[in-house]
């Protein structure tokens, strides 16, 4: 008799279970069981049987009799533990292995088996368990690259090592990269508890755990693990590096201040195993909160976003990359000082960038008190001019170096979509960690209001979320989670790939070769000296610029009045490669809308009554030289008057901008009036945070309200506009059909829509009727009817027009409302090839509902007129 043991083989995240991205393994009694031996994360060279290249498990039993694996099988999540399951009969005999491929998005290769999920090159813990649940080996590896695994040596054995993958082959002696010290385990997961208690650490025996509290590097210099470690309620212990003043230039009227009271605290646990031979583990770190579940709602409400790096990664006088540094008092010394330089303007070691500039870290990021995310990465210094607050801004690097490229995890709650195929973005090479640029001591939420209200359109926002930061163990306030302007975010966004994005950036070349930026200037010597009132040469620019794209980007940063904009702050892109297949391939400069917070009433400046028009033609810069250009042209001044008159009435109504303001104030109100307090506790911070926040959201509510009239006034002398501006209403039954107006698809549930225009420029209308429903007409104010389902409409003056729809009535293919002789003739003659059929007329005409006319429809309507 052949007894086989039945098996479960769950896989779950290193989140999951409480570990970090680091090695670590437990090696159980295996001898009599099935041993997880081998699994790689980033596979590019074992191909599986269809020519893919995917991740994959090596199962091997070292017992003497076969192990049968029917009925349950892998999976990513402890909870589910039936993602996959391994088909009946499968059956791992003795002394055997046996591959599992991992594939989110691929079905199995013939005679072959698939998980339908991947492995992180960040680590993943794999856990075997019986029948019954029970636990009989588990086994977690850390960061791990390109064709490197992680396993046993020899197999079955309980010594595991980084090895030159070897799928479906013994592992020998020669593979060992290098061998694994186990990092120490905690027996909780990092993460926000009630109440506090007794953490231990555990490693492999002939080991020695040595251990930090304070986010710094552990070694063996650090403290000694000998037992259980409290882990408590922090917050009211003294700050330290909130305690910090040398993180940006004071002035005697503006001093850097901090906070008067402690902050809020958590826990830092990082540790390192090392055995009896110095070799040393990778750092295990752990951030834990205990006691918020009564305190700022925010904490639940946002992502919570732990960074731990040795503090001198940040506050080192050589080397920090959040102080003054050495660079400030090089140049406070030296002769370059002057006295009347701007603070944003001021070396000092906050304002370095570059590689060299970069420092480790490591990250974890919790969702509603859970432990989400762990991951190594780098972080330098994000901005320009707001470097120099006191709160600064983050670029955050997922590198392979630190263990993993890319941070796969949807950072924007599922909200960011590729153009190109309308997936969730949930891949990232890298993104920002912003303060709220300009804005940061004001609303914070300037940038997201003005991005969202425009983010249908056709440019490139950026997706957005708000999270709250923590470094080391203590709150660093509010910070908005920004994805970064990259070739990666072309790609990602619209299926471009990243060799062929040219990404030009305050006209300088950001990514991509010096031929794309060669054709960039080019491009803008052309436009110097090109007259574009000439319609052939007009048509030869739109061949070279995606022209919506443009008026879209140019008809928002007029309107928001955003004044640190025109040569700073802009941004386009190109594909090098024309793709016939991608419609953003087609090698046309498209544009980037990013920081517009300096706009909309900020410092009391950015007026709702400025003529953000003549503003940019003051300056000298490309979209100066490219607006001007190009208002010569009457094509282009019709199309952007009413580009611009379409967004300015639906994308800016004052009605939709004010319902978002409230509810981006209410969202943003409690963690702002806290961040105040932990950066400014004087100003905006103190006793009247409240009244600063409210004054400030009223500041850009006021300014929208204003705003339509004044710079559609600017508009029309602009574009040297002769006629006056008119109302348009639009009335339609949502149920009947959808309504499209210029470059909008109005709001109209209610059943109307309402705009103004100017009388110069016609607009469009288009109505589709909805199945079961045929367009009749638009029907105007004054009683004329308009019958084509796509016209122009010329504006005198207030102006109603009512789409109207009948019921489609089978047969009726000459769309009178009538099914008679008439209709018989139109079929007849369309079949004789004497006349064609519309769409709606065809669907009409088919009444036997194949999909194709025929004589036997013809049959059929003539039956039904003899009834």
């Amino acid at each position: 008799m052949n007894r086989c043991k039945k098996l479960i083989l769950t896989v779950c995240s290193a989140a999951a279970v409480g570990l970090c991205s680091t090695a670590v393994s437990f090696a159980g009694d295996t001898a009599d069981s099935v041993v997880l031996n081998e699994a790689c994360a980033s596979n590019t060279a074992f191909a599986a049987g269809d020519g893919g290249f995917y991740d994959w498990i090596e199962l091997y039993n070292p017992t003497g009799e076969a192990v049968d694996l029917s009925g349950y099988g892998l999976t990513d999540d402890s909870t589910i533990p039936d993602r996959y399951v391994f088909p009946e009969g499968t059956v791992l005999e003795s002394g055997k292995r046996l591959l599992v491929f991992c594939d989110a998005k691929s079905s199995a290769p013939a005679g072959q088996l698939m998980a339908p999920f991947g492995l992180s090159k960040n680590g993943e813990t794999l856990l075997l368990t019986d029948a019954s649940g029970k636990q009989v080996d588990t086994m977690t590896f850390g960061a791990i690259g390109t064709n490197v695994s992680y396993g046993r040596v020899p197999d079955g054995s309980g010594q595991f090592a980084y090895l030159n993958m070897s799928p479906d082959a013994p592992n020998q002696p020669e593979d060992v990269l290098r061998t694994a010290v186990d990092a120490p385990v905690f027996s909780r997961t990092p993460g926000f508890y009630d109440s506090g208690f007794e953490l231990t650490l555990s490693a492999p025996e002939g080991t020695t755990i040595y251990y930090t509290l304070d986010g710094s590097d552990p070694t063996t210099e650090s403290r000694v693990y000998t037992g259980p470690i409290a882990i408590a309620d922090v917050s009211s212990s003294a700050n330290v590096l909130s305690a910090r003043t040398d993180i940006a230039v004071g002035t005697q009227m503006s001093p850097i201040t901090a906070p008067t009271s402690p902050v809020d605290k958590g826990v830092i646990l990082r540790a390192i195993a090392v055995d009896a031979g110095g070799a040393s583990s990778s750092v295990t770190s752990g951030a834990y909160f205990i006691g918020y579940q009564n305190r700022a709602s925010f904490y639940q409400d946002f992502k919570v976003i732990s960074l731990v790096t040795d503090s001198s990664n940040l506050f080192d006088y050589d080397k920090g990359i959040y102080v003054l540094g050495k660079t400030y008092d090089d140049w406070k010394n030296g002769p370059d000082f002057d006295y009347s330089t701007p603070t944003w303007e001021t070396p000092a070691n906050y304002m370095q960038s570059g590689s060299l500039w970069e420092r480790p870290a490591s990250m974890q990021i919790f969702e509603n008190g859970s432990l989400a995310l762990t991951q190594e990465v780098g972080l330098r210094i994000h901005g320009g001019a707001t470097r120099s607050h006191n709160q600064k801004s983050f670029n955050v690097y997922a590198r392979s170096s630190y263990g993993a490229s890319k941070v796969e995890y949807d950072l924007f709650s599922g909200t960011v979509h590729s153009q190109s195929d309308g997936s969730v973005i949930d891949s990232f090479d890298s993104f920002i960690l912003r303060n709220g640029g300009n804005d940061v001591q004001y609303t914070r939420f300037r940038d997201k209001l003005n991005q969202s209200l425009v983010s249908d359109r056709d440019m490139l926002t950026q997706g957005m979320e708000p999270c709250v930061v923590f470094i080391d163990g203590e709150f660093w306030g509010h910070y908005e989670i920004t994805e970064k302007l990259s070739d990666s975010l072309i790609h990602d966004h619209y299926g471009i790939k990243k060799s062929d994005v040219c990404l030009i950036k305050n006209e300088e070349l950001d990514e991509g070769t010096e031929a794309g930026y060669a054709e960039f200037t080019q491009l803008y010597d052309w436009i110097r000296e090109t007259d574009f009132s000439d319609d052939a040469n007009y048509a030869a620019l739109c061949e070279k610029l995606d022209m919506q794209s443009f008026m879209d980007y140019m008809s928002t940063e007029f309107y928001i009045d955003n004044t640190d904009w025109g040569l700073n702050n802009m941004a386009m892109w190109k594909s090098m490669q024309v793709d016939e297949t991608n419609p953003y391939g087609d090698g046309k400069w498209r544009f980037i809308l990013f920081d517009t917070e300096y706009s909309t009433n900020l410092y009391g400046q950015n007026n709702p009554t400025d003529d953000s028009f003549a503003l940019l033609m003051k300056q000298e810069c490309f979209l100066s030289e490219l607006f001007s250009a190009v208002c010569k042209n009457e094509t282009f001044r019709r199309d952007f008057c009413i580009t611009f008159m379409d967004m300015a009435n639906e994308h800016f109504a004052a009605e939709r901008v004010s319902s978002r303001i409230a509810e981006l104030s209410a969202q943003y109100q409690d963690v702002t009036i806290a961040t105040y307090n932990r950066f400014w506790p004087d100003w905006p911070g103190g006793r009247f945070a409240q009244s600063q926040y409210s004054s400030e959201t009223q500041q850009v509510r006021s300014f929208y309200q204003s705003r339509f009239s004044n710079i559609t006034s600017a508009l029309g002398r602009t574009l040297s506009m002769q006629g006056r501006m008119v109302t348009l209403t639009v009335r339609n039954d949502d149920s009947c059909g959808r309504v499209q107006l210029n470059t909008l698809t109005p709001e109209l549930s209610g059943g109307s829509w309402s705009g103004r225009y100017y009388t110069d420029t016609p607009v469009t209308l288009t109505a589709t009727p909805k199945a079961g429903y045929q367009f009749a007409y638009w029907e105007t104010g004054d009683g004329k009817k308009l019958t084509e389902a796509s016209c122009q409409l010329t504006l005198t003056g207030d102006t109603t027009v009512q789409a109207v729809y009948t019921q489609s009535i089978l047969g009726d293919v000459d769309l009178d409302g009538d099914v008679d002789v008439a209709d018989l003739v139109s079929l007849q003659r369309y079949l004789l090839r004497k006349d064609t059929l519309t769409p709606e007329q065809a669907a009409q005409a088919d009444i036997n509902g194949n999909q194709q006319l025929s004589a036997a429809d013809l049959v059929l309507l003539r039956r039904m007129l003899l009834q």
